[in-house]
């Protein structure tokens, strides 16, 4: 018993040296085991007994009980008093045992505090070093990251893609709120509500504006609860700038969408099977084909409905079967169905297959087509190939006669014609000269017809022989007016020819020869008397322009607008009465673009007409 002013001992001692109190019981109770040496000198000392409590309260209350009942044997040996200089050196002896004892604790407490000393300064050195590589974390990691105070919602500190999401160089902060970030205020709200109720949020998705510049994007924000610094309830937010994949993700979306659109919109069913070549996707258009809804369909195979007719079952079955042991994976074929009405149509079928890595069926994609109408028109077209052949055998024949047996009769009448006018002029009355000249013009014009006829014939059929040359423009222009001369000089029409010397280009002679021909001889039917045509050559870069010019009666647009086609044909009297045969500009339209030209016409009704058509220089 450790006192302020003396021990347990001590205390023994004292009282048995008073006489007053050696009829007392002493007790002496110990929180440790004592040596033995202690106890037989506690005993010494006048202790009745000595009771350690580690050994329980048990034995101290049937030593109290003892004492009230005056039955307890004592274990002192007190015989007389212990002289003070015993008493010391044993005291003393004990003294300088238990302090040397609590010495040797202190020092092993003193080694273990030492110990535990220069753990927590290595922690706290470990805590200094992990606290800089965090700081550094912090401020490198690739997401953007802050700390807020949960209650004022300030923001407390910022990493540098924290500034580059939000589009800013400030690193003041102090003025901005979390708040600030939502587009949607609610957001704030809900975020506030879920760290309450979970403590932390994982991955939520937020329309944010970026700070700097007030663009809106999509983050993936997250929220954990830390201790920071003096804020006991700061808040590290993470966001990944989710921008892109969000557009990415609504592009795919839209597209899907317009995929789907156009797959139950389109003209093609569209029809998706699975590896069982059971119905997965039964898109609206097939429905439109066919007449059946997805629900009536979705799982089924074709041969539990009514679908493919009994004609090609077979064709079918050998489809599938290619597809399932991987010998086909796309295929194109037609054949009959059955509509949901009973109705059979013809359908064009499309099939691509997807195969997993080991080369197995996953899906069949499927588009079809109704060609009913097409197969009918098909026939009808064959029939009308058919009709169009005996057409044409009838139309060449109707050639060859106009060509062999018309042409040659129109050379002799011509040529009776020409003699009988030649010596009309002698021996013939006035009447009958007149009569002599309108039949040899008449046979003339007739021949004319017949002439242009055939040659329009020939192009139209292909058979007219194409001969390109490198030709002198000026010759052939040249011979036009000799040729046309006559037709000029009755009615005193000056004809001029601007072609410069040596022009030359590419062209088949004859076809090019017609042409110049016809447009000449039409200036000199719409020119009055006395009236002026031009023949002019303008050289360009790869090309060559002929343009025959007069001063004649002109035309409107509504007669231009017909010209050149061979279903608005327009025969017009000449200045003195010319008849046309009117195949002549249709002919040379023709001519021109087998040659690889173009021709066109500029003309003012009473002012004149221009026909003007342009010639390759040379070969491409």
């Amino acid at each position: 018993m450790l006192m302020p002013v003396m021990d347990g001992f001590q205390l023994c001692r004292a009282l048995r040296a008073n006489i007053d109190f050696k009829d007392i019981y002493f007790i002496a109770v110990s929180a440790t085991f004592l040596e033995e040496s202690d106890k037989e000198f506690i005993l010494q000392l006048g202790a009745d007994k000595y009771i350690s409590k580690l050994d329980g309260f048990d034995d101290l209350v049937i030593t109290l009980k003892e004492m009230k009942s005056g039955t307890l044997i004592t274990g002192g040996v007190f015989k007389k008093p212990v002289s003070d200089e015993e008493f010391n050196d044993t005291h003393r002896d004990k003294l300088l045992r238990k302090l040397e004892v609590k010495i040797n604790e202190l020092e092993e407490t003193n080694n273990k505090l030492k110990i535990e000393i220069e753990e927590r300064k290595k922690a706290e050195i470990k805590i200094s070093e992990n606290e800089k590589s965090l700081n550094t974390l912090f401020q490198v990691s690739p997401i953007h990251l802050a700390i807020v105070d949960f209650n004022s919602n300030k923001v407390i500190k910022v990493n540098k893609s924290c500034l580059d999401f939000h589009k800013t160089t400030t690193t003041d902060f102090s003025n901005f709120k979390t708040m600030d970030v939502y587009v949607n205020p609610n957001d704030a709200d809900i975020v506030r509500a879920k760290l309450k109720e979970f403590g932390r949020i994982d991955n939520l998705k937020l329309h944010l504006r970026r700070l700097g510049t007030g663009e809106t994007c999509w983050g993936l924000v997250s929220y954990a609860p830390i201790e920071y610094n003096e804020y006991t309830d700061a808040v590290l937010v993470s966001v990944v700038d989710i921008d892109d994949m969000h557009k990415a993700e609504e592009e795919i979306k839209h597209s899907h969408e317009l995929l789907k659109f156009h797959r139950d919109n389109s003209s093609l069913g569209y029809i998706e099977w699975d590896n069982d070549f059971r119905i997965k996707k039964w898109s609206k258009s097939a429905e439109k084909v066919f007449g059946w809804k997805a629900e009536e369909l979705i799982g089924k195979t074709f041969s539990e409905w009514k679908f493919v007719h009994e004609d090609d079952l077979e064709k079918v079955s050998r489809l599938i079967e290619n597809v399932s042991t991987g010998i086909s994976t796309k295929n194109d074929y037609v054949n009959k169905n059955y509509t949901k009405d009973g109705e059979i149509i013809h359908c064009s079928w499309y099939n691509t297959v997807l195969l997993d890595e080991n080369k197995n069926l996953v899906t069949m994609f499927s588009l079809v087509e109704d060609i009913t109408e097409r197969e009918i028109f098909e026939i009808r077209m064959k029939e009308s190939e058919h009709e169009l052949r005996e057409l044409n055998a009838t139309k060449d024949k109707f050639f060859s006669i106009l060509a062999h047996d018309l042409r040659s009769p129109f050379l002799a009448l011509q040529g009776y014609s020409d003699l009988l006018l030649a010596e009309a002029q002698e021996s013939l009355t006035e009447e009958a000269k007149e009569y002599t000249t309108s039949i040899n013009r008449t046979i003339k014009r007739l021949f004319g017809l017949l002439e242009n006829l055939l040659q329009w014939a020939r192009v139209q059929t292909g058979k007219m022989v194409q001969n390109p040359e490198i030709t002198n423009l000026g010759d052939l222009i040249t011979n036009s007016i000799l040729l046309l001369k006559s037709n000029a000089d009755s009615k005193s029409i000056t004809v001029s020819n601007n072609c410069a010397e040596n022009v030359s280009v590419y062209c088949d002679k004859l076809m090019i020869d017609t042409v110049i021909r016809n447009l000449l001889s039409n200036a000199l039917k719409f020119t009055n008397e006395n009236g002026k045509v031009i023949i002019d050559v303008n050289l360009r870069e790869s090309e060559i322009e002929v343009a025959v010019i007069d001063n004649g009666i002109g035309m409107d647009e509504s007669r231009i607008e017909k010209l050149f086609k061979i279903d608005e044909q327009v025969i017009e009297p000449g200045t003195s009465g010319e008849r046309g045969t009117g195949l002549g500009l249709i002919l040379c339209k023709e001519l021109v673009e087998k040659n690889k030209g173009q021709i066109w016409v500029e003309s003012k009704f009473g002012e004149g007409s221009k026909f003007a058509f342009t010639l390759p220089k040379k070969s491409d």
